[in-house]
């Protein structure tokens, strides 16, 4: 009878890591051999043996900061994108107010004035 490890590592943490380990055997291969004759150590030979491979199996879950740092990094880039398109408005925005600080801009409006159409027909007003 052959034996090998199991080794199962968990981590159950919901914000700090915590680690959880777990070994047990399991068994490998199972070969049998029966002496009818009989030997002076007798007719049935047992023998069990551990192998050389381990299956080490590791698991993890997605804690509460890394579903948080994923977030804040999809806001940082909305951000940066919404800086780019605000900034040609800003800096317009900018220069009128220095504009407006370093002049007197005012738009005056002009007294209303009709006009006159004449309509000419022969040298003719009407």
């Amino acid at each position: 009878m052959k034996l090998s490890t199991v080794t199962i590592e968990t981590d159950r943490g919901w914000i700090l890591e915590s680690i959880d380990d777990q070994t047990f055997p399991v068994l490998e291969s199972f070969t049998s051999d029966a002496n009818i004759l009989g030997t002076p150590e007798g007719f049935l030979k047992f023998t069990i043996a551990m192998g050389g491979n381990e299956v080490s199996i590791q698991r993890t879950y997605k804690k509460v900061q890394d579903v948080l740092a994923n977030t804040e990094g999809l806001i940082n880039a909305v951000i940066v994108i919404f800086a780019f398109v605000i900034i040609p408005y800003a800096e317009k925005r900018f220069y009128e107010a220095v504009i407006k600080e370093s002049y007197d801009v005012n738009l005056y409006k002009l007294p209303n004035k009709k006009v006159v159409y004449e309509n000419i027909e022969d040298g003719a007003n009407n």
